[in-house]
């Protein structure tokens, strides 16, 4: 059992620590994707998009307004997000 065992540091975030992606829109920066939810993961069409634009969990992307639509830039791909889907998509600053 003992290889079982992690050394990994206990995960302390919540909900809490965590903005939508069109609420950390306003504020242009870096934000690491934390979780998509549920409702936005039952869209194949639109999960296809976010793989495509490299905007997954665990990715830092670039968040910002164009236009007034969200955007998000994950290296050299640059990936529009609707209202809806971009308040399904949590983020925390980095």
């Amino acid at each position: 059992m003992a290889e079982l065992a992690s050394t990994a540091e206990p995960v302390t975030e919540t909900h809490r620590d965590l903005i939508t992606a069109d609420k950390a829109a306003t504020t242009p920066g870096r934000y690491e994707v934390r979780r998509i939810i549920e409702a936005v993961q039952d869209q194949p069409d639109v999960m296809a998009i976010l793989q495509d634009g490299d905007v997954r969990p665990g990715v830092t992307v670039e968040l910002g307004m164009v236009d007034g639509a969200v955007v998000a830039i994950s290296g050299a791909h640059s990936t529009e997000l609707s209202d809806d889907i971009a308040h399904g998509i949590s983020v925390r600053p980095v």
